[in-house]
């Protein structure tokens, strides 16, 4: 949907502005079972590394109008400067998701999570902030979800083992 590509190429104003007319996209999930929330989380910076290294021009162009840099983004374009440079478009783009009801917890076709693909993308900001969501929504009892206690409890266990998966990325990126 517009919701999922607007999510993975971080296109936060456009997000938002679809989620304003359609509230009910966040939730729409592809073929999968994938969210939004869920392109966003994994891993845009791989994908989008990838798209630099065939097609540089119009990749470079969307990185300067998303770069946390106020000059041009320059060698060495290493994945792990590449990443730092997103940060900033990727909390937005969560912090837009998460605002209009997201579920980080809530799971694809496979069993996998927002947050599991985050923590397992190394995207510790995103990680950081998709766990506090959880655990503020865990610890508010699920204001507003119908899931009741099945869904709390797989909250605390998407966040626990996501917790994990972040120690390790950590661990494994010595940040």
């Amino acid at each position: 949907s517009a919701a999922h590509l607007a999510a993975f190429t971080l296109q936060e104003e456009s997000l938002e502005t679809m989620l304003l007319a359609a509230p009910e996209a966040v939730h729409a999930s592809d073929a999968d079972g994938r969210q939004p929330l869920h392109y966003l989380a994994s891993g845009s910076e791989r994908s989008l590394g990838l798209v630099y290294l065939f097609t540089p021009q119009p990749f470079r162009t969307w990185l300067q109008s998303r770069s946390r840099s106020s000059v041009a983004f320059a060698p060495p374009q290493t994945l792990a400067n590449l990443t730092l440079e997103l940060q900033d478009a990727e909390l937005a783009t969560a912090a837009v998701l998460l605002a209009s009801g997201a579920d980080p917890a809530a799971t694809d076709a496979r069993g996998a999570s927002a947050l599991h693909l985050a923590a397992q993308s190394g995207s510790a900001a995103v990680t950081s902030m998709l766990l506090d969501t959880a655990s503020e929504r865990a610890a508010a009892g699920g204001e507003g979800d119908e899931r009741g206690s099945d869904g709390d409890e797989r909250q605390v266990e998407a966040s626990a083992l996501a917790r994990l998966e972040l120690a390790r990325a950590r661990d494994a990126t010595g940040r």
